[in-house]
């Protein structure tokens, strides 16, 4: 089943504050068939996460003088599954069973990465670390089971 199958319809909540970023992000899941969220800041982002019915988030972990962690123990709370977009190579040792892929990625890499977490859901989100989008990235469950995310 391909990221398009799987995307489609599913309401995804981007949250960037760079704003050709996020218009990029939005444009990519968008012809992936997804219903795009945007948000800038942690507050926009609380707020369309209490107003709005999400299927899944992608967060910029550095997001100029917001605290992400904040959001991602809301996005918990609410059991939506997210994963991090990021330039930070070590926030696997933050985040050991987060979903991240680090800036900068390919498109395919990020929809395949976002399938991925759309699929497993709430209760079996799986780690992964995808590094540029060049090369595949292995994605790694907690229970030590392996594939490969396909550029």
């Amino acid at each position: 089943m391909g990221s398009e199958t799987v995307l489609k319809g599913c309401p995804i909540l981007i949250v960037e504050d760079d704003p050709l970023i996020r218009s990029e992000l939005t444009d990519l899941f968008e012809s992936a068939g997804a219903h795009i969220v945007a948000a800038r800041t942690c507050e926009e982002a609380a707020a369309a996460i209490l107003q709005r019915q999400i299927c899944a988030a992608l967060l910029d972990y550095g997001l100029r003088g917001d605290n992400v962690a904040q959001l991602g123990k809301l996005l918990s709370e609410y059991q939506i599954p997210y994963m991090f977009y990021t330039g930070y190579s070590d926030l696997q040792q933050i985040y050991p069973h987060a979903t991240i892929v680090e800036k900068p990625a390919s498109g395919k890499v990020l929809l395949d990465a976002m399938a991925a977490l759309v699929v497993s859901g709430p209760l079996n989100r799986v780690g992964c670390v995808a590094k540029g989008g060049h090369q595949s990235a292995n994605v790694k469950s907690p229970a030590r089971h392996s594939v490969r995310l396909q550029r």
